[in-house]
């Protein structure tokens, strides 16, 4: 914040990410079968270039790990050999925290 005025950021692609990552969360159903799609999105969303703000991949494992579970345990069991899959699903956030960063950044990036 800047003299109480909230500074809004430039980010169209992590917007779009995001927006993506919505669409994800409610139109998949939380099993197998869907565990490469959020694959696929997690390995695009790493590529996510942002200007001004921290990638929340953080954020966004530890919501999958809380709302879909079952795609959670599929992506850390089925691809512990790649490494960037690897290497999130170790991340350990509460799932309050990652709501609550992720509703910051999207007010950021209107």
């Amino acid at each position: 914040m800047k003299g109480g005025n909230i500074i809004f950021r430039q980010e169209p692609e992590l917007k779009g990410a995001l927006k993506k990552f919505e669409e994800l969360l409610r139109n998949c159903e939380d099993n197998s079968d869907e565990t490469f799609t959020f694959k696929n999105f997690l390995k695009s969303f790493i590529k996510v270039r942002c200007n001004n703000i921290i990638l929340p991949a953080s954020e966004i494992i530890t919501i999958i790990k809380y709302e879909k579970p079952n795609i959670f345990y599929q992506l850390k069991v089925n691809f512990s050999y790649d490494s960037t899959i690897s290497f999130i699903t170790q991340i350990d956030m509460s799932y309050e925290q990652a709501k609550s960063n992720l509703l910051e950044i999207k007010k950021l990036i209107k």
